[in-house]
């Protein structure tokens, strides 16, 4: 875990793509995945018809989301920078409208540095941009935006967050409800150490169960409502990113899968056990070759906003003012 120092204010960047509507049906399973173990071969052997039909596999990206030709964020464009680097997002859907602002403080002290985004980053799902600090091990205080200081946080400072070294990127987000009621989740803090460099050739894709009364989600291409709804995350833990694939492989150390490249294609999230109507569409998503991005489920309170779907572009992200994301809505 890693110590981070911040004094730079974060920003966050959210479009909204078109409603998608969802309902249950049969699932299937697909899709092949490249593991961390051996070599990374040609995106165009990884992708299997089952998962993403041919059809819609191309280098074509969405606006927004270059791919690694491109200056503003693809595999050639994130250039190392000294120290470690530091992101916060709210996915807690009853988080106030103002949203949150964060604090830091070495482990082991009582000094608190922040608040970050003091203006306060809301919910659904923005990602601020990446801070330079300084690597080592850190506490994180969520408080309450705008006006909220480090004395005093809306839940118990959060401890065992992974050491930041030198070159390293991570996300810090909330999670949960802060008035959990009937399955939600409790609010809570996680960290996510990130890819922010793409593959030439390949998409590599994280996926993350936010949704705050979703136990275990599947995530996968299609949809149970067009009957064609074929896992490539399966049982993706609340709070956690996912750690395999559907086929048995295994994703990298941050939870990154490498799949060929999208353009156009659905991506809808399941529980996988409970409610079929707590699900998430994506439409129309489209993630070039060399882009690292990652997908988040948010929402799915108790008589709280639906489940949706967000993508940030990690890549573009580490090169830029603010994370790329977009919301999908329903």
């Amino acid at each position: 875990m890693k110590r981070v120092a911040i004094c730079v204010l974060l920003s966050g960047a959210c479009s909204t793509s078109p409603s998608a509507s969802t309902s249950s049906g049969d699932a299937g399973h697909g899709g092949a995945i490249q593991g961390p173990e051996g070599p990374i071969p040609d995106a165009s052997s990884t992708v299997d018809s089952s998962t993403v039909d041919s059809s819609t596999v191309s280098s074509t990206v969405d606006a927004g989301i270059p791919d690694a030709t491109s200056p503003e964020g693809g595999a050639e464009a994130t250039a190392t920078t000294p120290g470690a680097h530091v992101r916060f997002a709210d996915w807690t859907s009853d988080a106030p409208a103002a949203g949150f602002s964060f604090c830091l403080s070495p482990n082991g002290t009582s000094t608190w540095m922040g608040p970050f985004l003091p203006q306060g980053l809301p919910f659904p799902g923005t990602a601020g941009a990446y801070a330079d600090v300084p690597p080592g091990s850190y506490e994180v205080q969520v408080v309450a935006a705008p006006g909220g200081d480090c004395s005093t946080g809306v839940i118990p400072a959060s401890y065992g967050l992974p050491t930041l070294v030198d070159g390293t990127y991570a996300t810090i987000a909330t999670l949960g409800n802060l008035m959990p009621s009937g399955g939600d989740a409790s609010m809570k803090v996680a960290a996510f150490l990130d890819d922010v460099s793409g593959t030439p050739g390949g998409l590599r894709l994280r996926a993350i169960n936010a949704g705050s009364e979703i136990g275990y989600a599947e995530i996968g291409t299609g949809s149970q409502a067009a009957g064609n709804f074929s896992v490539v995350f399966p049982d993706v833990a609340f709070g956690t990113a996912a750690t395999m694939t559907v086929d048995g492989g295994t994703t990298d150390p941050n939870g990154y899968a490498l799949l060929g490249p999208l353009s156009g294609v659905e991506l809808s999230a399941y529980p996988v056990v409970g409610n079929t109507t707590q699900s998430a569409t994506a439409s129309q998503v489209s993630l070039g070759a060399g882009i690292a991005a990652t997908l988040v489920i948010v929402g799915a309170a108790d008589n709280g906003p639906p489940p949706q779907i967000v993508i940030c572009n990690d890549v573009a992200a580490a090169g830029g003012a603010a994370s790329p994301c977009t919301l999908y809505s329903q």
